[in-house]
């Protein structure tokens, strides 16, 4: 799992549940429920946080552990269906590539009808040419 998180610039740390309920505390967050029985591990990261949350899914999927039951995003509680949720988004550039796809269709089409008229005396002209030629 550490292996493959680091592909995605995360890391898995385990922590005791003790040491863990602390820092939530000094964090600002009381509302663990009880999700910390047995062991805990930690997911953090400087990137993406899809490519975190895909890699965790497929682990999950491929050898039944870990079990999530939550986690945070810029200081908001996910349950574990929001962090399967964004498993199934694209990544961010996929994102991106889709808006950026949305938006040129219509430019393109107006470039393309735009543009038709000169083709269309361009293909008369030539076939004019080519008869008189012949």
């Amino acid at each position: 799992l550490r292996n493959r998180l680091a592909d995605a610039s995360a890391e898995v740390h385990v922590f005791k549940n003790s040491i863990f309920k602390t820092a939530a505390k000094e964090a600002g967050i009381e509302d663990l429920g009880q999700a910390l029985l047995g062991q805990l591990a930690a997911v953090t990261g400087e990137g993406e946080i899809t490519g975190a949350a895909k890699i965790l899914k497929n682990f999950t999927a491929e050898f039944d552990k870990p079990k999530w039951h939550f986690g945070f995003l810029d200081n908001d509680r996910l349950d574990a269906d929001q962090i399967k949720m964004l498993a199934d988004l694209p990544s961010l550039d996929g994102m991106r590539a889709k808006l950026l796809g949305t938006l040129q269709a219509p430019a393109g089409q107006l470039v393309r009808t735009l543009a038709e008229p000169s083709t269309s005396v361009a293909r008369i002209v030539r076939a004019k040419f080519a008869e008189n030629e012949a």
